[in-house]
């Protein structure tokens, strides 16, 4: 049995990142109509992801033009079963497809705003119950310095730590 690079199993995968207006669902175009024209790959084994509805539709509909004017009818026809959406619609879809399989109910609901920041508290007092000395601690520094909520000042250091991909360490230094 030989050792598995789990970087193998991403190698056939491409991430293109362009700023709005560089040519990205051109590119993207090129991109599905090469791979299922050229490299034969099935429509059911693309996965084409934009961040908004209207791109991802255009880029659907671009690409089924191209195949068509192409020659390809039928390649186009099988675009239905490629998972061509936003990036939030195709992970739902792919949870949704393989729930059982990761342990999860098909059942799915988005988390509202106000959700994650009870989910966030939570995670906060799970954290803090084994020290209530240090609660009381932030409590009463809070009140000296007029802060009402101090939880929320905590959820937007970590907001923005994970958002500028701060490790642990960073984050303290």
């Amino acid at each position: 049995m030989t050792a598995h690079d789990p970087a193998d199993s991403l190698a056939h995968v491409r991430f293109i990142s362009a700023g709005a207006g560089s040519g990205k669902t051109y590119r993207l175009t090129q991109e599905l109509e090469r791979a299922l024209v050229d490299d034969r790959i099935p429509p059911s084994r693309i996965i084409g992801t934009t961040f908004t509805v209207k791109a991802a539709s255009e880029l659907r509909e671009r690409v089924r033009q191209r195949l068509i004017a192409g020659g390809h009818v039928a390649l186009a026809e099988q675009t239905a079963q490629a998972l061509i959406g936003t990036v939030h619609s195709v992970a739902e879809r792919l949870l949704r497809r393989f729930a059982f399989e990761l342990g999860l109910s098909p059942e799915l609901s988005v988390a509202s705003v106000e959700d994650g920041a009870s989910f966030f508290n939570q995670a906060l007092d799970d954290v803090l119950a084994p020290n209530p000395a240090a609660v009381r601690r932030m409590n009463g520094v809070a009140f000296r310095l007029g802060i009402e909520d101090w939880r929320a000042d905590v959820k937007t250091i970590a907001d923005r730590a994970r958002e500028n991909d701060l490790s642990p360490d960073a984050l303290a230094e």
